[in-house]
């Protein structure tokens, strides 16, 4: 008898430089935001390790898109 174990789909876990470059920001623009407390929430890994899921991220950049104006 065999058994197969599916393997489980984990998401990428994105340092602050992975996830400046998927937003296309500065490190120092996604730090300033982090301490303004206006910025996707984090994953603590440990001591100053922050890691972010590009999930949160996109949907954190989708809150923020400027609605179209009605001409």
């Amino acid at each position: 008898m065999t058994i197969t174990i599916a393997p489980v789909a984990s998401p990428k876990l994105l340092n602050a430089a992975g996830a400046s470059a998927l937003l296309g920001i500065s490190r120092g623009t996604l730090y300033n935001l982090r301490s303004a407390d206006a910025f996707a929430p984090a994953i603590v890994l440990g001591r100053g390790t922050l890691r972010w899921e590009a999930q949160d991220l996109l949907a954190w950049a989708r809150q923020h898109k400027e609605q179209a104006v009605a001409a």
